[in-house]
């Protein structure tokens, strides 16, 4: 892991909106593949995420969380309406897989979340706990060849779609280009510290105002340096192929999302 283990993140994800979590578009999606498949299914969820628990509740389905805190498994179950039946699994993703096999995995960001050295060990981890016949469905930040912008690119992407609609997100419009904006090309990751602080020299400047500067402070990355990864669209597919087939790519309907958050489902071959 590259800072979820630190500080009792997961405190703080309360503030972060969809597109950083999953985006009830590719909540519908999910739930069809499952439905599809039958209620006997069987769910492994790399995380503990809310949105796809409460989603398995509202199906009926048997589900596995495999988290490296406990922590965090229990403190985010309060945000799950709907419980499903539901086993909790501690380890890391890229250590050992565990020795069942699923119909489905779900993952939320986990390749964003690890470094770019142990991806083909978290795929393979997957492919040992993947049924026959199952769908391993990643969701995941990616970034095109040559794709660069700066903070105030970011910030006006904005502020063009805020003067059409007042009322949209700051963080749900901006979160992912402000990522962008800081990202270190050669060592292929970001520090979130770097995020706040454009946004602060942006603030400063009186781009930003202090409502919307709150809503970073309040996501925690003002102190954090928590490294996150943006992979090119074609490497991880490269990735990904190399030990699956990729059986469809699913962009979510909402705007903010933009084909900027591929979710890919992956056979096995």
């Amino acid at each position: 892991m590259t800072g979820w283990d630190k500080d009792q993140f997961v405190h703080h994800w309360k503030y972060y909106p969809v597109p950083a979590r999953p985006s009830p578009s590719e909540i519908d999606f999910i739930r069809k593949r499952i439905i599809e498949k039958g209620k006997d299914s069987t769910v492994l969820i790399l995380g503990s995420t809310p949105e796809y628990r409460n989603m398995c509740g509202e199906i009926g389905v048997k589900v596995t969380c495999f988290d490296f805190l406990k922590y965090n498994y229990e403190y985010l179950s309060d945000d799950v309406k709907h419980k499903p039946e539901e086993k909790f699994v501690e380890g890391n993703w890229t250590g050992k897989a565990i020795k069942e096999k699923f119909d489905f995995i779900l993952g939320d960001h986990v390749i964003d979340v690890i470094r770019k050295q142990d991806v083909e060990k978290l795929l393979v981890n997957c492919s040992k706990m993947l049924k026959k016949d199952g769908m391993l469905i990643l969701r995941t930040y990616v970034r095109e060849k040559g794709e660069k912008i700066t903070p105030e690119q970011a910030l006006e992407i904005y502020r063009k779609k805020q003067r059409k609609n007042k009322s949209i997100n700051f963080l749900s419009y901006t979160l992912r280009n402000f990522y962008l904006s800081v990202y270190g090309f050669e060592e292929d990751y970001l520090v979130t510290r770097d995020v706040w602080k454009a946004v602060k020299d942006l603030h400063d400047k009186g781009l930003v105002s202090d409502e919307e500067s709150e809503l970073y402070r309040k996501i925690d990355v003002s102190n954090r340096d928590f490294q996150f990864f943006i992979p090119l669209k074609e490497w991880l597919e490269g990735m990904f192929s190399g030990i699956f087939s990729i059986a469809e790519v699913y962009n979510g309907t909402e705007e903010y999302i933009n084909n900027q958050i591929p979710m890919h489902v992956l056979t096995l071959k």
